[in-house]
């Protein structure tokens, strides 16, 4: 995986914040670069906020075992680290933004380390378990991140493990962070999230599960949410249960990119039961430079189904994913009916995927076909292969149909082949085997287009 070029290195990280023998038996002693916190005052301190105030940039703040019921800023370049639960009091103060979260990591020069806490409310008004801003770089490792929401939870937008950069609406300014091998639970409204211009994230080897039947009826939930002309390389995931049943407009969905997000990997990922895997919602802005490769998309829910681009984007690159078991769809090329004057699309590339056993159109491009090339893929068991509902052909040669007679034509024959295909689709040399090792010659189909270069349009402003 290639993180964001200008992500701070976290070899770098792990040279400043090598990290031994964290916990200790019986009363804990300081090194000259370790502050270490308890609640038997054995320790330097008995607060976690007091052992942040006490250490030097580059310590280690050690914390024992125990409940600590506080909220804490971290604004020097240190680890926290420890086998603790920081627990919501009854009563949140507001930040500087007027924003309650359990931990803050804040200031340009701060490089910090979170890892073996439990980060747990409920309590209402809680915007996040932790929030990294102000332009601070935070590693977030081997937490346990649970009920960040209210209580009971609610339909407020807010309730979110973890939020590098501002909040939804605050104008902010942009965090970085790496956030790796995490269970995050029982939130509000996202697991993650990473918003506005500058704002960066590489998103690793968590366990996301939204609340499924607890929150179906309250509130839709991204698991993982990159918006406002943030990046992220997300990967290697694990989300579950991200549905709702609030109105049909609403979706639970495993990751949202929204307004302008641009140089954004979703990578080896597992999602299963979300009614929307993957979305491409931009309201404001086309997306731009997105690969989304060799996730494992499975028994989506009724909703908007594996990958569902509902605007408009400048190199999209859907490849070598696993998509079954859709009520829905598989992957959809829109704009959709909210968008209805969105610009074309230009340069999206649907190659290598596995679609198999999905309840809908594995493959429906609605709009800036000619710009859609859909190659090496292999349809078989789907209601419909290829639905094009465009004017213009789509380029949907070389690919396998679940037959080596090629798909079934909907508009020329009652003859059932492989996969079914509907609309103006270029389906002609197709495969004759499910490892394309060898192609049908041509057959009259509509003519592909010209390949479309990729082209770099300026995100707009929040």
């Amino acid at each position: 995986m290639e993180a964001v070029d200008s992500m701070r290195s976290t070899a770098t990280l792990t040279a400043l914040f090598l990290v031994t023998s964290m916990m200790l038996a019986g009363p804990v002693l300081a090194d000259d670069d370790t502050v270490t916190v308890c609640q038997d005052g054995s320790c330097d301190r008995g607060t976690i906020q007091a052992g942040i105030n006490n250490a030097d940039p580059g310590d280690r703040v050690v914390v024992s075992d125990g409940t600590y019921t506080e909220q804490i800023t971290i604004d020097k370049s240190i680890a926290l680290v420890g086998n603790a639960t920081i627990e919501a009091p009854e009563a949140l103060e507001g930040d500087e933004d007027g924003r309650s979260n359990l931990v803050t990591v804040v200031g340009g020069d701060t490089e910090a380390k979170i890892a073996g806490f439990t980060i747990t409310g409920p309590v209402d008004g809680l915007d996040s378990g932790i929030q990294i801003k102000d332009g601070a770089f935070a590693l977030v490792e081997d937490n346990a991140i649970l009920a960040i929401r209210d209580d009971p939870i609610s339909g407020a937008q807010h309730g979110v493990g973890v939020t590098v950069g501002p909040m939804w609406t605050d104008a902010g300014t942009p965090g970085e962070a790496v956030v790796t091998d995490n269970v995050i639970q029982d939130f509000q409204k996202s697991a993650v999230t990473v918003g506005l211009d500058g704002s960066q994230a590489t998103i690793t080897g968590n366990d996301i599960a939204c609340s499924g039947d607890d929150a179906t009826d309250t509130i839709a939930q991204d698991a993982i949410r990159v918006w406002q002309a943030a990046s992220a390389d997300i990967v290697s995931n694990t989300v579950t249960d991200c549905f709702q049943t609030i109105d049909d407009a609403a979706r639970g969905v495993g990751v949202h990119l929204s307004n302008g997000v641009h140089d954004t990997t979703i990578v080896d990922n597992k999602f299963e039961g979300a009614q929307t895997a993957i979305l491409g919602f931009n309201l404001d802005a086309a997306l731009m430079n997105v690969k989304i490769a060799e996730n494992t998309i499975d028994a989506g829910a009724d909703g908007d189904g594996g990958v569902y681009l509902a605007g408009t984007a400048y190199g999209l690159t859907i490849e070598d994913n696993i998509v079954t078991g859709q009520d829905s769809l598989g992957v959809f090329v829109g704009p959709d009916t909210s968008y209805v004057d969105a610009p074309d699309s230009e340069d999206v590339r649907v190659t290598d995927n596995l679609f198999a056993d999905n309840d809908a159109p594995a493959l429906w491009v609605r709009q800036s076909a000619p710009n859609v090339d859909a190659h090496f893929n292999e349809f078989d068991g789907n209601e419909l292969g290829v639905l094009n509902t465009d004017d213009d052909a789509i380029d949907a040669a070389h690919n396998w149909w679940g037959s080596p007679a090629g798909p079934t034509l909907l508009e020329a024959t009652s003859d059932v082949t492989g996969d079914a295909i509907e609309g103006p689709v270029a389906f002609a040399p197709f495969c004759l085997d499910s490892d394309c090792t060898a192609n049908e010659p041509v057959h009259e189909s509509p003519a592909p287009h010209a390949a479309v270069p990729p082209v770099a349009v300026p995100p707009a402003g929040p």
